[in-house]
């Protein structure tokens, strides 16, 4: 974790055919604490948050730490701040920000720069109901020449122990965010069965339903007898996510330990049902086996 200063050209205004004297004091200016990285969930989604809509947006505390600049992780029952960590500002998710992810806190009092602070924010609007919360290193307050205090936060934690969550079926998503978020099984990266892994249900939440079932993809081979006859295709009915890319693949035996596998086409679908030419392949080809399709996909 690293917090960063950003300095602000300070500029002095005279007015008409004025003066001052060089021993003048510097102008007293607010300073601003946020953040220029996206905060993002334990899945990789920009948390939530509009300007002027708290009560909707990821909760963020501006803090001091101990004299001896020690954070204290917040209640586990309440998520409530320790009072040796007392509380400078509460801000959220989204606050004089122009882009998701994002917060700025402004100061018109300055923090003190000799003391320490640490920003710190929760995956919820209420402190009390959130699963997890994530701390920046301390800063510094600062001089009253620099505008800009940047922090970064580092890793989730459960509100509940302080620790970090664990993924018990290695599916993406921890623990406790499939009992107490998704719905879906913490020992079970499919909960649903329908071939989709949780996670990539829970990212295309909005097409798919990770705790029932959706449509499978099924291949459909057409090989006619002849290769002089109609074109070998590849077809299969592609799911409700628009703008979805596809892989179709091929192995020549059901390897699963050390497969051999050849990709044969991959494109983005337009249409509901996707058919895939391949008699180039087959005719160049002497191998049988099977052929599958993929869907690599990044965080929506």
């Amino acid at each position: 974790m690293k917090t960063s200063l950003r300095l602000t050209a300070m500029m002095a205004l005279v007015w008409g055919i004025g003066w001052f004297p060089s021993s003048a004091p510097a102008q007293i200016i607010s300073v601003s604490v946020g953040n220029d990285v996206p905060v993002k969930d334990q899945i990789g989604r920009v948390l939530p948050g509009v300007n002027n809509f708290s009560n909707s947006s990821s909760l963020v505390e501006i803090r001091q730490t101990t004299p001896l600049g020690v954070i204290i992780a917040p209640d586990p029952d309440t998520g409530a701040g320790h009072p040796a960590n007392p509380l400078m500002a509460n801000s959220y998710i989204g606050k004089d920000a122009i882009f998701p992810g994002f917060f700025s806190e402004t100061f018109t009092n300055r923090l003190c720069p000799t003391n320490l602070y640490f920003a710190r924010v929760f995956d919820n609007p209420q402190a009390d109901k959130a699963i997890y919360y994530a701390d920046t290193a301390p800063f510094e307050g600062t001089s009253n020449d620099v505008a800009n205090i940047i922090v970064t936060f580092g890793a989730w934690k459960l509100r509940s122990t302080g620790e970090p969550d664990i993924d018990s079926d290695g599916d993406g998503i921890p623990d406790e965010m499939e009992n107490n978020i998704t719905g879906t099984s913490p020992n079970d990266p499919d909960h649903d069965g329908d071939g989709f892994s949780d996670l990539f249900e829970v990212l295309f939440s909005d097409y798919l339903n990770p705790t029932e079932a959706d449509a499978r993809l099924e291949l459909a081979i057409h090989a006619p007898a002849e290769l002089s006859g109609d074109p070998h295709t590849v077809s299969w009915d592609t799911i409700a996510v628009p703008n979805m890319t596809y892989r179709l693949e091929f192995t020549d035996e059901l390897d699963f330990e050390n497969p051999y596998i050849e990709e044969i086409w991959s494109g983005t679908a337009t249409e509901t049902h996707l058919v895939v030419d391949v008699e180039d392949w087959v005719t160049n080809s002497l191998h049988k086996g099977f052929f599958r399709v993929v869907v690599p996909y990044d965080v929506p």
